[in-house]
Order: C-alpha cells, then sequence, then structure tokens
C-alpha cells in the first residue's frame, strides 16, 4: 500500500497508463501485443524505481518542436526546423540551459535513437532531424 503523500522519481509516460489500468482490474497486460508502455502497479505499490531498458519518445505533430528522446539524465528536444536542443533533466528540469554544443556525442546518440523509432514508427517522412 502506498502512503499519502509519497513521491516517486520514476520516469513515466501516458503510455503506462493503459497496462497499469489493466493490470489494477486483475487483467495482465502481456496479453495484449505491440504495448509501448509498462505497467506501474508494483512501481506504486512497492514505491520502488522503475528501470527502463529503452529510451521514451515524445512526439507531436502540429509545432515545430515535435519530438523528444529521454534516456537518464539527457533529453533531447528536435524541430521540424532542424534544431536539436539538449537539457540534463537532473541538473535542470526546467529545461532552461541548452546543452547540444557542450555534448555533440550525446545529441548524435540521441538523435541516432529518434531516427531509428521514427522509422519503426513509419513518422520518417514528417521527421526534421533525418
Amino acid at each position: 500500500m502506498t502512503r499519502a503523500g509519497t513521491t516517486n522519481q520514476s520516469l513515466v509516460q501516458s503510455t503506462d497508463l493503459f497496462p497499469t489500468l489493466v493490470e489494477i482490474a486483475g487483467g495482465d497486460p502481456s496479453r495484449y501485443q505491440h504495448l509501448d508502455g509498462v505497467s506501474l502497479l508494483s512501481t506504486i505499490q512497492q514505491n520502488s524505481m522503475l528501470q527502463r531498458n529503452e529510451p521514451l519518445f515524445g512526439y507531436r505533430a502540429y509545432e515545430d518542436l515535435y519530438a523528444s528522446v529521454r534516456e537518464g539524465d539527457w533529453k533531447l528536444a528536435a524541430y521540424r526546423s532542424g534544431r536539436k536542443m539538449l537539457y540534463n533533466i537532473r541538473q535542470d528540469i526546467g529545461e532552461k540551459n541548452d546543452l547540444s554544443v557542450q555534448h555533440p556525442e550525446i545529441v548524435d546518440r540521441l538523435t541516432t535513437k529518434l531516427v531509428a523509432w521514427e522509422k519503426d514508427m513509419k513518422l520518417e517522412k514528417y521527421s526534421g532531424v533525418q
């Protein structure tokens, strides 16, 4: 049981809601093919840190800032205009300090992952980083 006022620093996204609700209702999320999210039930119940093996991707189709990749402490913000900004979320939760010039290797690594994700999602024709 989770106590009132408990906080948890796990990285989660909206796609985690469906498998979490399925498990809360007594179902088995693994019965659903191609789920992007994971159940958060044990993380909530045990107040444990959720360990993700893959980066989290954000995507929206309606603005220049269209995608993000979050991996560990790093977040890459990608724009359709080709601009890319890099933030260390642990040190800069407000995303005020772009570190892309100081860490081009991280920008390249996360951009490569974004391009692969866009291809997998069949979004490459809408990409700003290809």
